[in-house]
């Protein structure tokens, strides 16, 4: 495998199955992975990280407010605990789960090289538009 700091994407292993997985990285949000871009795709999951931007929850808060059943919220909180996504502690019978940002971290740093891309393509259709209804707007 090649060094962390070297250009472009790699391939490494994907856990104990050891499927391969791209690894997207030049040193700046290294490690973000397809597993993280397919953990992120589902929208229960979004959901439930959603919840947990508002604060600390039990399960029971999140099947409230996800609206599936308990063994579905544990599963995907199982997926979000094992991608670093949340974190858990008891408080008595009751598993209380937060967000953890940090992987979130790295894969905004491996999307800020897109940002310029976006950004001119959004000023050019907000130019267009300006013209196209008569609006002064930008040049």
């Amino acid at each position: 495998m090649r060094h962390p700091e070297a250009a472009g994407p790699r391939v490494g292993s994907a856990g104990p199955s050891d499927s391969p997985r791209l690894i997207c990285g030049d040193g700046g949000g290294e490690g973000v992975t397809q597993d993280m871009f397919a953990i992120l795709a589902d929208p229960t999951r979004r959901l439930v990280l959603d919840t947990l931007r508002e604060g600390e929850c039990a399960v029971g808060e999140l099947v409230s407010a996800v609206g599936i059943s308990q063994p579905g919220v544990s599963k995907q909180l199982r997926v979000l605990h094992e991608a670093g996504l949340v974190q858990v502690r008891a408080e008595g019978k009751r598993r209380i789960y937060r967000l953890d940002a940090g992987p979130l971290r790295e894969l905004d740093l491996w999307l800020e090289r897109y940002r310029p891309f976006w950004q001119e393509r959004l000023d050019a259709l907000e130019r267009h538009l300006d013209r196209k209804h008569g609006r002064g707007g930008k040049a």
